[in-house]
């Protein structure tokens, strides 16, 4: 079988698997070590020529580090929260401390004890930040925390493959092996700097005329980077490392943007044979001294990262909802703790028994992880009452506090964006007294700015909900579109107030039909809504242009004002 015949199946092996684990809302990555495993000495043996496969993949650990170089904005450094960088860097040093105690109870050596347990610190940006996009949690606050851990999470790892890279021969003496980390990062300083300062002299003009072209500035991008990483292997370093001082170098460049969306498409399909090769390389795991391992060390990853980082959130004064949320994302391995292991093994630090069991760990923690942060309200509501062991009396953070305004005959609003703002001017006009419920900060923060009542919270936090006194509301408001979420809110309220009238948002046929069933007095439906507010405007005009004139200037001035006073439309 040729070369090329086996990188095709294995590309269709993994478009195959992509499918069936895309319909059980599993991360891609998954898939593709699976075709690995299907296409290599586990399964059907076909992949043969693993150096083609290696050589491949290796392109897309450097397009990826590449990438990331590229993307990271050492602004938001300076923007980030303190508690962020505090539980990010406490997560991994008790992590790692009680993985590493963990592994070693196993029999492993201490270098490669090392390498594992590190690699379990690691969470999976990719996988995280997908599963938000999917619940509509970007702009949640425990999301915005999230995000910034991962972020940290993603600057040690890098930091982590430099200096791990520059052990050297493990053998050798503690003084040597010092000497020998001391001039790596010794080099690995010039490296920086040289590409640094090249950027700035030379590649910024260089990068102005391949800007002219769409096409010079793809394969421009892609020259520095192939450059940027023989100049690293030159000089001792891996490929990758080279890629990464690359991607930082002209990250500064107004380009970088236009780059990292053309270099990003290289990038996932050179991931998918890294990805592919890992599965390849693996072999069966025969023997119930290997699976053990695995299996624990991936109950470690699924509960002591949420427990650690949950407990680190509560000493710093955050309620046990959001710790559980952030933790929760927490509760896999990520892609770098396979680079990781793949790089320690590249030097010869590590085994290929040891890749195995942190690539189980990888297979079992990724999808799992990815049902609890999709089903994270339904897992909160079965543990909240124990997790009062991670909050403080008085949370420090605690950023839903309720207004201090008598909570009778109110409207509650839930979402301060897009309808919400609108909804809430038509309140002001009927003198209903409102109070804003939104789980975006910006949200709340303009709706503050306002002048309006306004709590931090999420419409499907039951403690929140018991305390906004719903019973005694004059109407309950929501605009959050999710179907689940406004369920149960319609539950709530009716087991509390069955007489209150709420009014509430689909985006759906079935979904406002279902709603309706489940006791909503109205549903808003934007799509219907919009079509039917257009059509009554065709009706009435009977295609004269006056009522659309002034339509249009309604139109125009609110719009306008949406802008002018900043709201989150």
């Amino acid at each position: 079988m040729t070369p090329f015949t086996e990188l095709a199946l294995a590309v269709l092996t993994a478009s195959v698997i992509g499918i069936i684990l895309k319909a059980l809302r599993q991360p891609l990555i998954l898939a593709y070590i699976l075709a690995g495993i299907v296409l290599g000495p586990i399964g059907f043996r076909v992949i043969q020529s693993e150096g083609v496969l290696v050589t491949l993949s290796t392109l897309g650990i450097a397009f990826l580090l590449f990438l990331i170089g590229l993307e990271l904005d050492l602004k938001k450094l300076n923007t980030m929260r303190v508690s962020a960088i505090i539980v990010g860097v406490g997560q991994i040093i008790f992590t790692a401390l009680i993985g590493f105690g963990l592994v070693r109870l196993f029999g492993i050596a201490l270098l490669p004890s090392l390498y594992i347990a590190l690699a379990l610190t690691f969470s999976s940006t990719v996988v995280v930040v997908k599963l938000l996009s999917v619940k509509q949690d970007l702009d949640a606050w425990y999301a915005r925390l999230t995000i910034a851990m991962l972020l940290v999470q993603d600057l040690v790892a890098i930091i982590l493959l430099i200096l791990l890279a520059g052990l050297g021969d493990p053998s050798a003496s503690p003084l040597n092996l010092t000497l020998s980390l001391l001039w790596f990062l010794l080099k690995g300083c010039l490296l920086l700097a040289s590409a640094l300062l090249f950027a700035q002299t030379i590649l910024r003009p260089l990068f102005l005329r391949f800007a002219r072209s769409q096409e010079l500035l793809l394969i421009g991008s892609i020259a520095w980077c192939f450059l940027g990483a023989l100049l690293a292997d030159i000089a001792g370093f891996s490929i990758a490392i080279g890629a990464f001082f690359a991607g930082l170098a002209i990250a500064q460049l107004p380009y970088h943007l236009e780059i990292a969306s053309r270099v990003r498409v290289l990038r996932d399909f050179f991931l998918v044979l890294f990805f592919v090769a890992l599965g390849a390389q693996l072999a069966p795991v025969t023997s119930i001294n290997q699976l053990i391992p695995a299996l624990l060390l991936s109950l470690f990853v699924l509960v002591g990262n949420p427990l650690i980082v949950l407990a680190l959130m509560g000493v710093l004064g955050y309620r046990k909802r959001i710790g559980f949320f952030v933790g929760l994302a927490m509760a896999q391995i990520s892609e770098f703790s396979l680079l990781l292991m793949a790089l320690g093994k590249q030097v010869g630090h590590v085994r290929t028994e040891d890749v195995l069991l942190v690539t189980t760990v990888g297979i079992i923690t990724i999808p799992l992880s990815s049902y609890f942060m999709l089903h994270s309200e339904t897992l909160y509501r079965w543990f909240s009452p124990f997790l009062g062991l991670f909050e403080r009396r008085k949370p420090k953070h605690d950023i839903r506090q309720l207004p201090e305004i008598p909570l009778t005959d109110h409207a509650v609003l839930f979402g301060y964006h897009r309808m919400g703002t609108i909804i809430a001017r038509s309140l002001d006009r009927l003198r209903v007294p409102s109070l804003i419920v939104d789980f975006n900060p910006d949200a709340a923060r303009m709706a503050v700015a306002e002048g309006r009542p306004c709590v931090y919270g999420d419409v499907s936090d039951p403690e929140l909900l018991a305390d906004l006194n719903l019973e005694r509301a004059r109407m309950i408001i929501s605009t959050v579109p999710d179907y689940e979420e406004t369920e149960m809110l319609i539950r709530t309220v009716r087991e509390r107030a069955r007489r209150v009238p709420i009014y509430v948002t689909a985006l759906s046929t079935p979904d406002a039909l279902a709603l309706y069933e489940t006791g909503a007095d109205y549903v808003i439906f934007p799509h219907a809504l919009s079509a039917f507010h257009f059509s009554a405007l065709l009706r009435t005009s009977r295609l004269d242009r006056r009522p659309w004139t002034l339509e249009r200037k309604q139109h125009i001035e609110t719009l306008q004002q949406m802008i002018t006073k900043e709201l989150p439309y």
